[in-house]
């Protein structure tokens, strides 16, 4: 039989459902998580967990902030869910490379720090792989890896470790007293409770008229393949500018994608994706041609209009908060983003300033 009050109900089991149910039940709320499926069956399963600094527009302004904070706080879990007898998921710090295709790219590179830039010999030297033209690229030592669906479930092992409740169901809608809430509908049953937390994801576009106003988050499918490469080294991963990388795994597979594709909520691999992948991975590296594919993986990740993630209270209800719009970066900035809101949602003084990403800019 559910509880039918908590202090804080959380809707998603993703990655930023999971990191939310950690950091709020480590500053005593006592949250439970609602996810209709399972958890980490979203894009925080089927991600291929690169952690990587922002060498782009990213590392500048509020985004840069949460990016640095979400790296930082990724190394401190690594202690700190071993600590709490979290099993393992894989976290492995590993230099990586992001590469220039031509001139232009090498210019703009360039300018980039702290990365450290290096010669078209040198990146071969460090990533055998790359056979194909290039001009150099970046050196990014303060890199890691790690399995994102034993992540997540790693952080809902520590959350419920200290306290939180993890049950299945479908939310619904709210239960409102005037302009604050009081209850998350799951099913035909009302949870009690003063905060909840829509973390569900690209499906948080639909609780717009819950809150009476619009959460404009869109799903951006991404597709990733597992290759079995020979000779398949423990090498320097690396990624291009345009956002395609290849790295090899502790299962010995190498990942490589991904694709942005606007098709609504269609989660369905695709032979034309395979196709593409493939078709830009062996730019640089010859060796993709011989591969063998043996995995494919499709994911929605939720983007915002303007990039910026989705993080703080609903605009003109008092309790709702938001936790969405993170993009393609939504693995590595929700340890980040969990931190900061729950200290928000418990009246401690966030690490990062949230108001750069309050949903009320898009009221």
């Amino acid at each position: 039989m559910r509880q039918s009050t908590a202090d804080v109900v959380i809707c998603g089991g993703g990655v930023m459902g999971a990191g939310l149910a950690y950091e709020l039940a480590g500053r005593g709320a006592r949250p439970l998580l609602i996810e209709s499926r399972a958890i980490a069956s979203g894009a925080s399963g089927k991600a291929a967990g690169l952690l990587s600094p922002a060498s782009d527009a990213r590392a500048v302004g509020p985004l840069g902030l949460l990016w640095r904070a979400s790296l930082a706080r990724h190394h401190e879990l690594a202690e700190e869910l071993k600590a709490l007898g979290a099993p393992g998921y894989g976290f492995e710090e590993s230099p990586s490379l992001l590469i220039a295709a031509d001139a232009a790219e090498a210019h703009t590179l360039r300018q980039a720090a702290p990365s450290r830039w290096l010669e078209p010999d040198e990146v071969r030297a460090r990533c055998a792989w790359i056979d194909g033209p290039i001009e150099g690229g970046l050196l990014r030592e303060a890199s890691a890896a790690i399995n994102p669906a034993a992540f997540t479930q790693a952080l809902i092992h520590a959350a419920q470790a200290r306290g939180a409740r993890i049950e299945h169901g479908r939310v619904t809608g709210l239960s409102l007293n005037g302009r604050s809430v009081a209850g998350v509908r799951v099913g035909g049953e009302v949870i009690s409770t003063n905060t909840v937390v829509l973390a569900m994801g690209p499906w948080t576009s639909e609780i717009g008229s819950w809150i009476g106003s619009r959460v404009p988050v869109t799903p951006l499918k991404g597709q990733i393949l597992r290759l079995r490469l020979p000779p398949a080294p423990a090498e320097t991963r690396f990624s291009d500018m345009d956002g395609n990388y290849m790295a090899r795994k502790s299962d010995g597979l190498v990942y490589v994608g991904t694709t942005e594709e606007q098709v609504g909520f269609d989660e369905t691999p695709t032979a034309a994706a395979r196709r593409q992948i493939l078709r830009q991975a062996g730019r640089f590296v010859s060796a993709v041609s011989q591969a063998e594919v043996v995995g494919q993986t499709a994911c929605l990740r939720p983007l915002s209009p303007d990039g910026l993630p989705i993080l703080g209270e609903a605009p003109r209800l008092s309790g709702v908060f938001i936790a969405t719009g993170h993009g393609r970066a939504g693995l590595l900035l929700a340890p980040g983003s969990a931190a900061a809101l729950a200290a928000h949602i418990t009246g401690e003084p966030p690490a990062i300033d949230l108001a750069p990403f309050e949903p009320a800019r898009f009221a």
